[in-house]
C-alpha cells in the first residue's frame, strides 16, 4: 500500500507543479493584459473630453430627433391643409358646374319660350299680312269699280304692296344684332 501512496503523492506532486505552472502562466498573462489597458487607459482630462462628446452627441442626436418629430408634425399639417385646400377648390368646381348647369336650363326654358313668341308673332305676322292683302284686294276691287274700269291705283296693286312690306319686314329684321345679312336686306319673301 505504501507504493499506491508512493504513486499518489507522486502524481499530487506533479498535478500541484503543473498547477503551479498554469497559475504562473495565467498570473502572467494576467499581468501583461492589466498593462496593456494601463497603456490604453486615458488620462483623466481625456477621458473627461471624451464623456463630455459622448454627452453632445447624445444631446445633439435627441435634440435632432425632435426636429425631426416637429418636421413631420409640419409635413401633416401642410399635408392636410393641401389636402382641404383641394377639397374646398373641388367643392367650388363642383358647385360652379351645378350653378352653370342650372343657368343652361333655365337659358334652354327661356330660349323655347322665346322661340314660341317669335312664332306666334310670325304667326300673327302671317295673319296680318293676310288680312291686309285680302282688304287690299277687296279695295282693289271696289276701287276698280268705282273708276269705271280705268284700272286701280297703282298703291294698290298687289305686288307692289307685297314688295312694300317685305322691305318693311325686312327693314326691322336688320336690327336683330350680328344676323342682319341672314333676317335683314337679304330676306326673301315669296307668296305661295
Amino acid at each position: 500500500m505504501s507504493k499506491v501512496k508512493a504513486k499518489r503523492a507522486a502524481k499530487s506532486e506533479a498535478v500541484s507543479e503543473t498547477e503551479k505552472e498554469n497559475m504562473g502562466n495565467l498570473e502572467a498573462q494576467r499581468a501583461e493584459l492589466a498593462e496593456k489597458l494601463a497603456s490604453l487607459k486615458m488620462p483623466a482630462h481625456i477621458d473627461e473630453m471624451v464623456r463630455t462628446a459622448g454627452e453632445a452627441v447624445s444631446a445633439f442626436k435627441s435634440e435632432a430627433a425632435a426636429y425631426e418629430r416637429q418636421i413631420d408634425e409640419i409635413d401633416l399639417q401642410i399635408g392636410a391643409r393641401e389636402r382641404h385646400r383641394r377639397e374646398e377648390a373641388e367643392r367650388a368646381r363642383q358647385q360652379q358646374l351645378a350653378d352653370m348647369r342650372k343657368r343652361l336650363v333655365a337659358l334652354a326654358e327661356d330660349r323655347l319660350k322665346a322661340v314660341a313668341e317669335a312664332e306666334a308673332g310670325a304667326r300673327q305676322l302671317a295673319a296680318s299680312l293676310t288680312s291686309v292683302l285680302e282688304i287690299n284686294r277687296s279695295m282693289a276691287a271696289l276701287a276698280h269699280t268705282l273708276s269705271g274700269d280705268r284700272g286701280t291705283p297703282h298703291s294698290m296693286n298687289e305686288n307692289e304692296l307685297v314688295s312694300q312690306l317685305s322691305a318693311r319686314i325686312a327693314a326691322i329684321m336688320v336690327g336683330i344684332p350680328k344676323y342682319r345679312a341672314r333676317f335683314g336686306a337679304s330676306c326673301e319673301w315669296f307668296r305661295p
